[in-house]
């Protein structure tokens, strides 16, 4: 190809698979060997055109993956797609089901270098508890808090000089850890939105209803546009924006809570409590 100017040389590739299954690589791989893994993966994938403008699609899919893991209770079923095309993510999903439990996330992405991405994220139903083994709380142990050295008498001025500068010297590294991604061309050019709708989400018997918003990050800029959800038979609803362009973000927040049921929330967490608190709470 010495001497070929980069238009001139013509690409032709074709690569695809057969269903590729899954329970075999635990047998080839002994650290996959705890996790049990099945199911199948597929690959189809082309490139045409010029070295100078290439162009290339194809698709990647898992069907019916199963894996165990130590804190999971049962072993979900997973189905991912991935549909490429050239400079974009045509679509893609994702979705999982065990019992008690379902979740579809889809998407796509348009242009790699300026990427726009769309995430919907929709589910019925995730109760984690009986899904997840979560850790037990550690018994609480009295830990004695390290004295700080006595300034020698007559020194306030010097101990009180070292604290405002620690604490100066903290806020100054935490925006300057942002340096990076100011200066990220594609960062500053990525704008993305995510929705998601949930029914039921529970955990550690703390029960949520009907969660629902949207989420967007454009400029460096992130919002949270909106949250709602119900909680001890109340309503929660948020928003929030970290403005990260300025050498100095700034920070909103905002929360809205409406009718909570304290004897609702005692009771999740507090059986032997239940009946001692009751009321609502606004805030």
């Amino acid at each position: 190809a010495s001497g070929l100017k980069s238009d001139a040389i013509k690409l032709d590739v074709t690569i695809t698979s057969n269903e590729i299954a899954l329970k075999p690589w635990n047998e080839l791989v002994p650290m996959l060997t705890t996790y049990d893994l099945s199911g199948a993966a597929k690959l189809d994938a082309k490139a045409w055109g010029t070295v100078e403008k290439p162009q290339y699609g194809g698709t990647f899919q898992i069907k019916d993956l199963s894996a165990k893991a130590p804190n999971l209770k049962a072993q979900p079923k997973i189905e991912a797609l991935v549909k490429i095309a050239t400079d974009k993510i045509e679509a893609m999903s994702l979705t999982m089901n065990a019992p008690g439990n379902d979740v579809k996330v889809t998407g796509r992405v348009v242009s790699f270098t300026a990427p726009n991405i769309d995430i919907d994220v929709k589910s019925t139903q995730m109760d984690l508890d009986q899904l997840v083994e979560f850790p037990k709380t550690p018994a609480k142990t009295e830990a004695k808090a390290k004295e700080a050295p006595a300034a020698p008498a007559g020194d306030k001025k010097a101990g009180k000089a070292t604290a405002s500068g620690s604490a100066s010297a903290s806020g100054e590294d935490m925006d300057k850890a942002l340096d990076p991604l100011r200066e990220n061309k594609i960062a500053a050019a990525t704008k993305a939105q995510v929705n998601f709708n949930i029914g039921m989400l529970k955990a550690k018997n703390i029960k949520m209803t009907n969660m629902h918003g949207k989420m967007s990050f454009k400029d460096l800029d992130f919002a949270v546009e909106s949250f709602n959800m119900g909680l001890f038979n109340g309503t929660i609803k948020a928003s929030a924006n970290v403005a990260m362009k300025p050498k100095t973000p700034t920070y909103r927040f905002s929360t809205e809570v409406s009718k909570l049921d304290l004897k609702t929330a005692v009771e999740s967490q507090f059986d032997a409590f239940k009946n001692t608190l009751l009321g609502q709470a606004n805030f």
